[in-house]
């Protein structure tokens, strides 16, 4: 019996389309950018996770909110890879260093 970490872990090495993984993806990674302030819609989200473009309309995106969204796949992927360690402070500032790569925060002298 699958697990649904295998499904997970099969879906995103297999880079299958439509599955949870893409789902969680795109979802989990819209509502979480949401709730910290990001604009992107979840229609947008989608479609920097699956062709790694974005189409802007006639409204302004923040480069930030796009970064974030790409961090934020890399900090899913990172957490199926390593499930099964326990969660530490250092697991989670790596997630939080992912997070923000490359963001204005990261270019500030205190962050």
């Amino acid at each position: 019996m699958n697990t649904i970490l295998d499904i997970l872990q099969k879906e995103k090495n297999n880079k299958i389309k439509g599955g949870l993984y893409h789902k969680i993806q795109v979802l989990l990674t819209y509502n979480s950018n949401h709730i910290e302030g990001s604009n992107l819609t979840q229609e947008q989200t989608r479609q920097i996770f699956e062709t790694n473009t974005l189409g802007i309309e006639a409204s302004q995106v923040n480069v930030d909110d796009i970064l974030e969204a790409v961090n934020h796949f890399h900090c899913i992927d990172y957490m199926i890879d390593n499930a099964e360690q326990t969660i530490t402070e250092s697991f989670i500032k790596e997630l939080h260093r992912i997070l923000k790569t490359n963001t204005s925060q990261s270019r500030l002298d205190w962050f």
